[in-house]
C-alpha cells in the first residue's frame, strides 16, 4: 500500500543520509591527504611499519591519515620544534592511532545513520568517540611509563603553542577522518 511504501522510504532516509555523510568525509579526507602528500616528503622514519611524512604548510600539526595503510603526517615546524624525547612520545601516540585504525573507525562513525536528526546526536557521539580514541592513544603511547607520559604532555603543550594548524570548529574537524593531535 501507499502508506506502507512511504513509511519504508522514510525509514531509509537516515541510512541514505549516513552514507552521504560518509562519502563526503571520504572525499574530503582523501583530498586533504593527497594535498599533504604533494607538499610532503618522507621523514626518513618508519615507525612500526607506518610511514612518517613531513609536510610544509599551515593546515597540519601532527596526525594519522589513511584507512587500510595509515601514515603519520607531521608539519615541518613540529618536527623541528619538538625535543627528540617529545617527538618520540608524540609519534608513539600517532602510531597507537594507526595500529587501532582510528581514521577508518572515525569514517565508520561518520557514515552511521542518524535516526534522530532533530537532536543531532550523531555529532555528540562522533565527538565522544574521537575523544575516546585520543585517550586510548595516550595510554598506548605511554604504556605505563610516566616519563613518556610527561614527554607526550610537553609535546602537546608545544603543539598548542606553535599554532601550526588553523583553528577550526568541532563540526569542521568532524568532517575529516584523521586522528589529529590538534583535537
Amino acid at each position: 500500500s501507499g502508506p506502507l511504501l512511504a513509511a519504508a522510504l522514510i525509514a531509509l532516509l537516515p541510512l541514505v543520509q549516513g552514507l552521504r555523510r560518509g562519502a563526503r568525509m571520504l572525499v574530503k579526507t582523501q583530498g586533504r591527504l593527497l594535498a599533504w602528500r604533494r607538499r610532503g616528503r618522507n621523514a626518513s622514519r618508519v615507525l612500526a611499519s607506518f610511514e612518517v611524512v613531513e609536510v610544509r604548510g599551515e593546515d597540519l600539526a601532527l596526525c594519522v591519515g589513511g584507512y587500510l595503510k595509515p601514515a603519520i603526517y607531521a608539519s615541518t615546524e613540529v618536527m623541528r620544534s619538538l625535543e627528540p624525547c617529545e617527538l618520540s612520545a608524540a609519534l608513539a601516540h600517532e602510531v597507537s592511532h594507526a595500529r587501532a585504525r582510528d581514521p577508518l573507525r572515525l569514517l565508520g562513525m561518520g557514515a552511521c545513520p542518524d535516526f534522530l536528526p532533530l537532536f543531532r546526536l550523531d555529532e555528540a557521539w562522533r565527538r565522544a568517540f574521537a575523544r575516546a580514541c585520543e585517550f586510548a592513544a595516550d595510554a598506548g603511547a605511554g604504556e605505563g611509563d610516566p616519563e613518556v607520559a610527561l614527554d607526550l604532555a610537553a609535546a602537546l603543550v608545544k603543539l598548542a603553542r606553535l599554532r601550526t594548524f588553523r583553528l577550526t570548529s568541532i563540526e569542521t574537524a568532524l568532517e575529516v577522518a584523521v586522528s589529529s593531535a590538534s583535537s
